[in-house]
């Protein structure tokens, strides 16, 4: 009769557990103890994220109605890429590509326990979020400081220097130089260092012929990052070899 009774016991306990429940053995008798699920929760950006960007999410807010969070997993969808842990209670996102990317988190509670029973089969929850991905606006090439400089010239040439950044990093190039009081055309001179790379400094050059020195000379630089973003700067130098002399 006894082993009839504990077995009797042992398949009503892996009945309870398979739903969640377990019995509760107690002076008045058997009761049943419900271990409800979980609420799983994602906080973190929706909007206003472009390809490229890393996003950290928090899975904190989730809770159990019995006990506590005892796991977290966390996945996104192809445009999205978890980076680092995917089973803290936080995970950054790396977005990979435009459009909507789900990111997924799914939260374990730690069961309950309840003496001679033991725990109950642990619950489970899942719940997602949407997030908008878009491609980042190109920008345009920023000038880099103090500006455009010139050297003190060889013969009546003199030859200039230009620093500037594209956010893009994209390969930018000078593509006009205006001199007021130099005699005919600046030559230009481009260069591809750093192109590819964001907000990284870039160089270019161009040549000028003052005719006299010392000159005051005025400077109109317009530098171009290929795709229809330009930027132009201002300048007056006056051009001193340490002698007076113009040619003619």
């Amino acid at each position: 009769m006894k082993r009839r009774l504990m077995y009797a016991l042992v398949a009503m306990t892996a009945m309870f557990a398979a739903v969640g429940l377990t019995p509760n053995a107690t002076a008045a008798g058997t009761q049943v103890v419900l271990n409800k699920p979980p609420t799983a929760r994602i906080t973190g950006q929706t909007s206003g994220i472009f390809v490229g960007d890393t996003i950290t999410y928090s899975g904190t807010g989730s809770s159990d109605p019995g006990g506590k969070i005892a796991g977290y997993a966390w996945s996104a969808t192809a445009k999205g890429a978890v980076v680092g842990s995917a089973t803290a209670s936080t995970a950054a996102v790396t977005f990979t590509a435009a459009g909507t990317t789900t990111i997924s988190l799914t939260v374990t509670d730690n069961g309950l326990l309840n003496g001679l029973f033991g725990p109950v089969m642990v619950q489970k929850a899942t719940t997602t979020l949407d997030v908008t991905v878009k491609v980042r606006p190109n920008g345009p090439p920023v000038f880099g400081a103090p500006g455009p400089q010139i050297s003190a010239p060889t013969g009546y040439f003199a030859s200039g220097s230009v620093a500037y950044t594209d956010p893009d990093g994209d390969d930018v190039d000078i593509t006009k130089v205006v001199c007021s009081g130099c005699v005919g055309t600046p030559s230009i001179y481009n260069n591809s260092t750093n192109a590819g790379v964001p907000n990284a400094l870039q160089h270019g050059g161009f040549s000028v012929n003052t005719a006299c020195y010392p000159r005051n000379i005025g400077l109109e630089i317009t530098i171009s990052d290929g795709h229809g973003h330009e930027a132009t700067t201002y300048r007056s130098i006056v051009v001193y070899q340490g002698t007076s002399s113009c040619t003619g």
